[in-house]
This record gives C-alpha cells, sequence and structure tokens, in this order.
C-alpha cells in the first residue's frame, strides 16, 4: 500500500474541475481605444439555455455560444445540441432540464457592447467528492451493493450498451437506463491508471469517486445514490487484457503555451510490467492526426514503485511554432497508451 499523503494526492487528481464557486472575473481592459474585447472568466449557476438564440445564462450573463465554442462535460467534449438538450439527466436533482440547474465555467470575451462570447464552456451537474474506504461490495443475482462509507455508489456506463457497477437491468433494446452521452461513467482505475476488476475490490480498500448525488428508482422506493463518473482505488486486480502485458497509462496531460514559439507540456502517469521490473524510458509524443505528422517531445524514465507498477512524469519546455497538441499519447516498452486531451492553459 502507498503512504497515506501519496494517496491522498492520487485521489484529489480525480478532481476533473475546480470545485464549485460563485465568480465572475474580467481582466481590466488596456487604456488603448482600439482595443473593444476583454477577457472573460465566468463560473456560478447555469440558469437558463437558449436553443434559438445560441446561448446560455450562467450567473446573471447571457453567453453566446459560437460554432468555435468548445463544449466540455465531465465526461469530455459534448456537441452543442447535447448541452441545448433538456432532457433529464440520471440522478441529477438539481433540475428536470438537463444541465440547467448545475455550474457552468465559461472562458471567452467581452466587447465593447457588453456581449460576452465563449471560447470554452464546461457544464456540470453537481460536484461531489467521495473519499474513504470501501464498506460493502456484492454484485450478485441476488444483491447489488457497493458502499463507500456508508454511500450507496453507482459507476455509471461509459457506452450505451454498456453495463454500470453494480451492474443493473437494461432496457428492452439493451441499452442502459443510466447511460447518457452529456454525463456517462469510465471504467474503474487503479491509483496508476489501469482497469481493474470492480469485484475484487476487497471492504477496506481506499478509493475516490466523482460524480453528482441523487435519486434512483420510483417513490416510495426510491433511494440516494452517489451517480459517479470516476472511481480510482488502492488496489484490485487488473483486468486480464492488461495484466498479461507492459501496459503505459497517462493521468493528466497540461501545456501552457509561453509565446508564439515556446510550450511546456507536462504529462504524467504509470507504467505496468508484468515482469516485475516496472522501469525503462516512456516517449511522449503527439500522433499524426488530421493531416499533421507526428510529433516526438521527448521521453522521461519511469521510476519502479510497487509491485508490477511504476511511475513517470515528463515536464518539459519545447520549442515548437505549433502551440500546444490538443492530444497527446506515451509509449512503453512497445505499448500505446489511450490517446489523452490535453488541458491547455494560455498565458
Amino acid at each position: 500500500m502507498r503512504n497515506l499523503t501519496r494517496t491522498i494526492l492520487m485521489s484529489t487528481a480525480l478532481l476533473t474541475q475546480p470545485m464549485l464557486a460563485a465568480t465572475v472575473v474580467m481582466a481590466p481592459a488596456p487604456a488603448v481605444a482600439q482595443v473593444t474585447t476583454q477577457e472573460v472568466e465566468i463560473e456560478g449557476k447555469l440558469e437558463e439555455l437558449d436553443k434559438d438564440n445560441s446561448r446560455a445564462k450562467v450567473m446573471g450573463v447571457w453567453v453566446d455560444i459560437v460554432p468555435g465554442t468548445i463544449i466540455t462535460t465531465a465526461s469530455g467534449t459534448i456537441s452543442a445540441e447535447d448541452l441545448w438538450s433538456t432532457k433529464a439527466i440520471p440522478g441529477f436533482t438539481g433540475s428536470e432540464r438537463g444541465f440547467i440547474g448545475g455550474t457552468s465555467i465559461v472562458t471567452g470575451t467581452s466587447d465593447q457592447f457588453g456581449n460576452v462570447t465563449a471560447d470554452t464552456f464546461y457544464a456540470d451537474t453537481a460536484e461531489n467528492v467521495l473519499l474513504g474506504t470501501v464498506r460493502k461490495n456484492v454484485n450478485t443475482a441476488g444483491e447489488r451493493w457497493f458502499d463507500i462509507e456508508g454511500s450507496k455508489v453507482i459507476l455509471l456506463p461509459s457506452t450505451p450498451t454498456g453495463q454500470s457497477y453494480p451492474a443493473m437491468k437494461k432496457n428492452l433494446d439493451g441499452t442502459h437506463p443510466l447511460y447518457d452521452a452529456r454525463y456517462k461513467g469510465s471504467p474503474m482505475l487503479n491509483e496508476y491508471g489501469f482497469r481493474i476488476k470492480p469485484t475484487t475490490l476487497l471492504p477496506g480498500t481506499l478509493v475516490a469517486a466523482e460524480g453528482h448525488y441523487g435519486k434512483i428508482g420510483t417513490p416510495p422506493n426510491d433511494e440516494k445514490v452517489l451517480f459517479a463518473f470516476v472511481v480510482e482505488a488502492t488496489g484490485g486486480e487488473l483486468v486480464d487484457a492488461v495484466a498479461a502485458n507492459p501496459a503505459v497509462s497517462i493521468q493528466r496531460a497540461q501545456c501552457r503555451e509561453r509565446d508564439a514559439n515556446t510550450i511546456d507540456l507536462e504529462v504524467r502517469g504509470g507504467v505496468h510490467n508484468p515482469s516485475g521490473n516496472a522501469t525503462g524510458n516512456v516517449n511522449i509524443f503527439k500522433p499524426a492526426l488530421n493531416g499533421i505528422a507526428r510529433a516526438e517531445y521527448g521521453t522521461t524514465p519511469a521510476v519502479a514503485d510497487v509491485g508490477t507498477f511504476g511511475v513517470y512524469d515528463f515536464d518539459a519546455r519545447i520549442t515548437t511554432t505549433l502551440g500546444c497538441p490538443a492530444k497527446v499519447r506515451a509509449q512503453y516498452a512497445g505499448a500505446n497508451s489511450p490517446l489523452v486531451e490535453v488541458e491547455i492553459r494560455i498565458d
């Protein structure tokens, strides 16, 4: 078992957005007549969605959503149509109309007339985080119960026909009743970022879950549960496809554009080597996408940790005229990580 401090650091890394707050930040505009826009950042309650005029009301501010606006949720990038949808999100009790009643984070610009246009628009239901130990874990036909410190948890399915954990009866067409493309789950992972078998988590295992706390079922038989989109644990058996071969994960990828010719890129994650020697180099690169050639960013050594696992942290200043990559990959011992989106920060 890794030490407690490191475990807590692992769990806090699950947070996909800053803890909820109600803030509006507007950078002061320089006193130059020709400057007609200024930067805007808004974080607060999502009050309305106006599809007809392609805008959203966040904490009293109407924000224009344009074709270039990047729209994301805890599940990743979604379409504008998904954002406009007022279909109820499973388990979200804040509203019966999609993300309305939840929280949004907007970055963009405001013109001299006060019109705010979003460059990025993040929508969430509520940010509920649970860090503790497994108290009960049963997934049989007779009983299905995943309990963290007395709170029932359901890990949402990641695909329309995928299964939740614990499992639930599916619809007649094979789809899962809790699947929603706007707020979907991801496979359960260990602290190194590798898929594990949920049924192998024993009582006493430290886990971290993030999602929204709501209700499932119909009165009077409804009950409160945490609808989780991510669950990570400090144990559990690897799924067979991962256990047999070397593997590499990316748990965080962040890039900052320093200027037109320089970026700072940080990528960190874990490695797995079934031989038990979790060392060697990890190569970070941008795969060839959309007609743009592959770009090599460099290598960093993996440091052996516990058992067959190791960790790596790539942190480099890179000269490039292409700016920050949208996605990166890691390679270790012949194995490639999944393609991971990069959190981009521009100074």
